[in-house]
């Protein structure tokens, strides 16, 4: 029986470009990775896993992931070696449960993969539909011959299908099992650590009254008395956001430049330099030492950002606020209990970390977001 039918031309023409497309992406990202080393060597040039000491240009400390080796498949392997633990440090709780739920779904269908290569196709290979004459409705030809078309209505076969669910079904409710019991204990640990994140409560969709810090911290106050230490009420910050953007750009300017000059054949050519302003290209304009002009950028745009969020409270209202509390218990209580006149008074949950908040979006009806 030789599977051409169109079923089978089918399946190949699904399969085919996107291996094609698969070996092509990795081919593009092992050529180009060796050639841009300023996108995936940069920051293991500046901090490497014994350099745990290191920090940011916000003097706050750099987890380090493991160094991505050479190859076409250097970068599944540094992946795969990056513990959990030192993922939840520098990428988050989310993160890491959001892997650790791919990684048991690739082992359960990678069971059930051997289980019906192994059991199932063979079975359902050798049944008799396939040995029909063409013209008989139950004929099968192409890749019905290793399905349960293949097996006439009345064969004991189909309890080699009832036994291999039934298997399946165990293996699933184990792995899931065992997965959401790493889920709550990852949970908890990661709630009694003294993170800041373990004391505040975020608070969305906020009635039209509650339109500064102190008219939040008095509703809280009054349900929780001697608990609130403190309220942040979240402001129209578009402005600050794009000077946010302006930041990291400059950020990423200089430290692309170091780079470079740091290589043998940046310092042959001598520290960057750069016509500033729209008119980078006008002769009257004298070149900078671009490291030094983006640096002064850096330190430009955090004093305004700084000074911006000092008058933030004379910003428009977001409806949004983020409550510390003075104990762990008091927040999870308030996340969690429905509290005020109506139980659709506004949305409350455990705050998240500051990178993981998307703060132009916070605003939102929850509903919308």
């Amino acid at each position: 029986h030789i599977m051409v039918d169109k079923s089978t031309l089918a399946f190949i023409w699904a399969l085919v470009p996107g291996i094609v497309i698969l070996f092509v992406v990795l081919a593009l990202f092992s050529y180009l990775r060796p050639r841009r080393p300023i996108i995936f060597d940069f920051r293991r040039t500046l901090t490497t896993r014994d350099d745990i000491d290191a920090l940011d240009c916000n003097g706050q400390h750099i987890v380090t992931p493991p160094p991505v080796g050479d190859g076409w498949f250097g970068a599944f392997k540094a992946a795969l070696a990056y513990s959990d633990d030192e993922m939840v440090e520098s990428h988050g709780l989310d993160m890491v449960m959001y892997l650790r739920m791919q990684k048991v779904m690739f082992g359960v269908f990678s069971v059930a993969t051997l289980l019906t290569a192994a059991v199932l196709y063979p079975v359902y290979a050798t049944a008799g539909n396939k040995d029909l004459p063409k013209d008989d409705a139950s004929y099968v030809a192409g890749l019905d011959i290793i399905s349960m078309a293949n097996v006439p209505t009345e064969s004991a076969r189909y309890w080699a299908t009832a036994v291999v669910d039934v298997i399946l079904t165990a293996i699933v409710i184990s792995a899931m099992a065992k997965l959401y019991a790493e889920f709550a204990s990852r949970r908890i640990a990661y709630r009694k650590k003294n993170w800041p994140t373990s004391y505040a409560v975020v608070c969305m969709d906020l009635p039209a009254n509650y339109t500064n810090s102190k008219s939040v911290y008095d509703y809280f106050d009054g349900v929780f008395p001697g608990e609130v230490l403190d309220v942040n009420y979240v402001q129209d910050g578009t402005e600050i956001l794009n000077m946010k953007k302006l930041y990291w750009k400059a950020v990423s300017k200089r430290e692309g430049l170091e780079y470079k000059f740091s290589t043998p054949k940046g310092a042959a050519k001598g520290r960057p330099e750069h016509r500033p302003a729209a008119c980078g290209a006008c002769r009257g304009v004298e070149k900078v030492d671009s490291i030094e002009y983006w640096q002064g950028e850096q330190d430009r745009l955090t004093e305004e950002i700084r000074n911006a969020q000092e008058a933030s409270e004379s910003l428009a209202p977001r409806f949004c606020a983020v409550v510390i509390f003075a104990s762990k218990a008091a927040a999870t209580t308030a996340a969690q209990l429905q509290i005020g006149p109506a139980t659709t008074l506004f949305f409350r949950d455990l705050a998240g970390e500051p990178n993981a908040v998307n703060w132009p979006r916070i605003s939102m009806k929850v509903s919308m977001a």
